[in-house]
């Protein structure tokens, strides 16, 4: 995760309701809802997930929140910086189980997704088109995948990283690596890493000396060329 997070220039969070289930909120497959089953969602306020997105994306160590939620959660987040595909329960936005998005919100996500080198899912067992189909554009452009969900998801053998952990601990991982500590959390699963490195659990190869070391931000610890090959 160090070396995604440290070198990717335009980082887009996707999540799903499996973000808010720490709030109390149900986790709903599909992740539509009618108002015959929805929550009263004004009972419920943002958890410490939320804050942790808000304050990634507020502070620009994240471009862009992509959600399939409705429950007003991720309102921290300036409106320039997130998209919520299904709505808004306080707007006049909401879209029901089986009704198709809104054009203008599909037509921001895909502008958003052409140009993220780094999608992180979150929350979403990815089952409902088109949302599903996020990650491949992504991957499609050379970007990379990181999906974090307790459950396997059909793409799980396309990310470069799974994490099953609980959200908030890679959260709060992530929030250390931005803040220059190193990754304490080991990925359940590890596929693929951008080019120039060998994933060595927590250790990095340069390419240059073949020195393994702790991965640091800009440099090789011991002959100083930089961390990734351009």
């Amino acid at each position: 995760m160090d070396i995604l997070l440290n070198f990717s220039k335009h980082i887009t969070f996707l999540t799903g309701a499996g973000i808010s289930t720490g709030v109390g909120i149900p986790d709903f497959r599909g992740n539509g809802t009618s108002s015959e089953t929805r929550p009263d969602f004004s009972k419920f306020s943002p958890g410490i997930v939320h804050k942790y997105i808000s304050d990634m994306t507020n502070t620009n160590k994240v471009q862009y929140v992509l959600t399939q939620n409705i429950d007003d959660l991720h309102r921290d987040i300036t409106t320039d910086k997130l998209t919520e595909l299904h709505g808004n329960v306080k707007k006049k936005t909401l879209v029901d189980f089986n009704t198709s998005l809104h054009v203008k919100d599909i037509n921001k996500a895909y502008s958003i997704l052409e140009k993220t080198d780094l999608l992180i899912i979150m929350g979403t067992s990815l089952m409902v088109s088109p949302v599903n189909k996020f990650p491949t554009i992504v991957l499609n452009n050379g970007g990379n995948v990181v999906i974090i969900n307790k459950d396997p998801t059909d793409l799980d053998d396309r990310a470069g990283l799974v994490y099953r952990h609980d959200v908030e601990d890679v959260l709060c991982d992530m929030k250390g690596i931005f803040d220059g500590k190193t990754s304490y959390l080991e990925p359940t699963i590890i596929r693929g890493f951008p080019n120039g490195h060998v994933n060595t659990c927590k250790q990095w190869d340069c390419n240059i000396c073949t020195y393994t070391n702790r991965f640091t931000k800009l440099s090789c610890e011991i002959c100083k060329s930089p961390s990734k090959t351009v």
